[in-house]
């Protein structure tokens, strides 16, 4: 049976935090992510997930994990260098 599973990650300093997440194929999947320090994203292409955060801000998103295999997020916003920099991994089990 499918769980759910809730991840806080924060941008911060062209990093995220965790910079890896792991979860079972068909779990739904609950982040919560937040801008530290200035704008970054949260991107998944092959989930289909752009989502934006100011400066300070916090959005939270939830999506079923139903591809299996290991998925490169990162922040696709071009206004400052260190942003093309950001990733993580999402690991779908």
């Amino acid at each position: 049976m499918a769980e759910i599973g809730q991840f806080t990650v924060g941008g911060h300093k062209y990093a995220f935090a965790p910079s890896a997440i792991e979860v079972q194929r068909n779990d739904l999947v609950k982040i919560t992510f937040k801008a530290e320090d200035i704008p970054h994203s949260f991107t998944i292409d092959e989930y289909r997930i752009a989502k934006r955060a100011g400066a300070g801000q916090t959005v939270t998103f939830e999506f079923r994990a139903d591809q299996p295999g290991t998925f490169r997020f990162y922040c696709n916003l071009t206004q400052d260098d260190g942003c093309k920099n950001m990733s993580g991994q999402l690991h779908v089990r």
